[in-house]
């Protein structure tokens, strides 16, 4: 299923120039030191182009450690609200890892250190931070009746912890000092505020962006950094296009708008395309509701509620009913 938080993710950290700062800017202070992040690769298969096509779920790396390589398996919760499962679909991921490495690597005989890294996208609520936060009796060592037999039982459940980051401890007025490049930056704050935001935040947010577009449009990548950067806000907005549009030819920079007219034109002609699907839709739904109070007469707040929810196929399929119907609960028969 096409996820546009998923695609933007894997899209600007699917890159190590822009993973080395996010991570280095989340984990502490001790395991940034310890890594060398010039040393960061991709392991293949976890590629996104800038249109946001899905390829391949999650992101894994590999980087030096003491002359050691270690795995940094990132997996982002996109879910509004924290998913209870998260550590335990992490954990299943990172031994999926383990297993794909044993089978490319014959002969090995010990395996790689992994960083588990999970980046929550939710807010609000209580996240489960470890394997153990999930099994049931939770603490044994507060049970007044625990006997010898529960701790040895508690001493052999297996442990996994992962880095537990919530996005917004890097969102824009937090960004001040964070070694992220500005593409990841951007993308921390689009993933942030954007998400069903109204037309009043849409504006607040392309307003901050200005000059930090116009530094991108600098960059060897910037073209399609942008067109990403505005593909994932078109999708997660509360705001029709054609206001969209208007939004961004007021508040970004002529430079900016004059190197990316094909999408802002793409989006005025998604606005006129909705625009017309809306006025189809009006007129079908008046002239529905003209023939209903001709065959009934006045008509109940509840069916003004039906055919205002109604897509353009609804209203016709009752038309055609209200021909041979007898009544409104015919016409409205599910």
């Amino acid at each position: 299923m096409h996820s546009p938080h998923d695609a933007l993710f894997r899209f600007t950290f699917g890159q190590p120039e822009h993973a080395a700062g996010l991570l280095q800017s989340v984990l502490p202070a001790s395991v940034v030191t310890s890594m060398d992040w010039t040393s960061l690769q991709a392991i293949p298969g976890t590629r996104i182009d800038e249109q946001l096509r899905r390829h391949q779920s999650d992101l894994a790396f590999t980087v030096c450690s003491a002359g050691r390589e270690v795995l940094v398996y990132v997996l982002i919760e996109h879910k509004r609200r924290p998913g209870r499962w998260a550590v335990l679909q992490m954990m299943e991921y990172v031994m999926g890892l383990w297993r794909e490495l044993r089978k490319a690597r014959a002969g090995m005989s010990h395996l790689p250190r992994v960083l588990p890294v999970l980046i929550l996208q939710s807010t609000g609520g209580t996240q489960p931070r470890c394997l153990a936060d999930l099994l049931e009796d939770g603490d044994l060592s507060l049970d007044p009746d625990l006997t010898v037999g529960d701790i040895e039982l508690d001493l052999v459940q297996p442990e996994f912890e992962p880095y537990i980051i919530n996005l917004e401890m890097c969102s824009w007025q937090h960004q001040h000092g964070l070694a992220m490049t500005l593409l990841a930056k951007l993308t921390v704050d689009a993933m942030v505020s954007l998400p069903s935001a109204d037309a009043i935040v849409a504006r607040q947010v392309f307003g901050r962006w200005n000059d930090a577009f116009r530094r991108l449009l600098g960059t060897q990548s910037g073209d399609y950094a942008l067109r990403a950067l505005w593909s994932y806000t078109a999708d997660v907005v509360d705001v029709p296009v054609d206001v969209l549009v208007k939004i961004v030819e007021e508040t970004m920079d002529p430079l900016v708008k004059r190197k990316f007219k094909p999408p802002i034109e793409q989006w005025r002609d998604q606005g006129r395309e909705q625009g017309r699907e809306e006025g189809r839709q009006a007129g079908h739904r008046e002239a529905l509701r003209r023939l209903l109070g001709a065959r009934f007469g006045e008509l109940p707040w509840q069916i003004d509620e039906r055919l205002e929810a109604a897509p353009v196929e609804q209203l016709e399929a009752w038309a055609l009913r209200v021909l041979d119907a007898g009544s409104l609960d015919q016409v409205f028969a599910d």
